[in-house]
């Protein structure tokens, strides 16, 4: 079978599973590619070329996972953010774009914070957040913490794979925070609620780990606590800054300002539109001391 003979079939197979035309194409592509070892836009200079059994039978096998439900991403097991390559597989949730909004924010946060800021990404996954904001700034430590042991061990390698993991504190726990104060506290934790689980996308609900996607039976009670214990691992004027759910924002807004320990919490949207992002600003009252 030649690669545009296997392309051919693999996007009839795909659209059969489901898959809407145009998403059939690029993915094929992107699978065959992934089975030959090359890069996606060389698949097209040879067409003719005949696969070997081998690359044949990864990619047909590719394409009967992607046609029962598996998220591409795992299949390919990497996935693009911020620019950047990471690992992911089972163990983590895939990142996605509007996770961007979230990283630029604290990025622009911390273009004015002075000297060698502490971050401290809680739920850190995959290490997506950790990474690249490793990576877009030099002087930046992160400390990178998770309630999954197996996560942290897909973030550790993605750390390695961009060379910012002598700037990376790895720690095993639940909403942990530092004992040194940070100059932001960013999070992308569980925010479905219990009841919506069921409704979620197949791809996601059964592919994607329980843990990191479920907040409680409304949703925001991980959330919740963590903004209940951020301020005291705050310094002063620091940010945290929260990822949320389509319809979120306002109640996790409140619940930052109720605990009367933010000056300011502003409301932001996504990539999409959506306002999927809360920035909660630090007053100087009663915070630690900024460093």
């Amino acid at each position: 079978m030649t690669r545009a003979q296997a392309l051919k079939k693999a996007v009839q197979d795909l659209q059969r599973a489901g898959l809407a035309p145009a998403l059939a194409v690029r993915e094929a592509g992107d699978l065959l590619a992934h089975a030959i070892g090359l890069r996606r836009s060389d698949l097209y200079w040879e067409p003719d070329l005949a696969l070997s059994a081998g690359e044949e039978e990864a990619f047909q096998g590719y394409v009967a996972r992607r046609m029962a439900g598996e998220p591409l991403q795992y299949i390919l097991g990497q996935w693009e953010f911020m620019g950047l390559t990471f690992a992911v597989d089972r163990r983590v949730l895939i990142p996605r774009p509007e996770t961007e909004g979230l990283v630029m924010a604290v990025l622009q946060f911390l273009a004015d914070w002075p000297g060698f800021p502490l971050v401290i990404d809680v739920g850190t996954g995959s290490g997506a957040i950790a990474v690249s904001l490793a990576v877009a700034h030099p002087q930046c430590r992160v400390l990178a913490t998770d309630i999954s042991g197996e996560a942290l061990l897909v973030a550790k390698a993605n750390a390695r794979r961009h060379s910012v993991a002598d700037r990376i504190e790895f720690r095993q726990g639940d909403l942990v925070m530092g004992s040194v104060p940070a100059a932001v506290v960013v999070a992308n934790l569980p925010y479905v609620a219990a009841g919506d689980f069921q409704g979620l996308d197949p791809t996601v609900r059964d592919y994607e780990p329980a843990v990191a996607l479920l907040g409680g039976e409304r949703g925001t009670e991980v959330m919740e606590r963590l903004i209940a214990i951020a301020p005291s691992g705050l310094a002063a004027e620091g940010l945290l800054a929260l990822e949320v759910g389509e319809g979120q924002a306002a109640e996790i807004q409140a619940a930052c300002l109720a605990t009367g320990a933010f000056r300011d919490v502003a409301i932001r949207q996504d990539l999409a539109g959506r306002e999927r992002i809360v920035l909660a600003y630090r007053t100087g009252e009663g915070a630690c001391t900024r460093k």
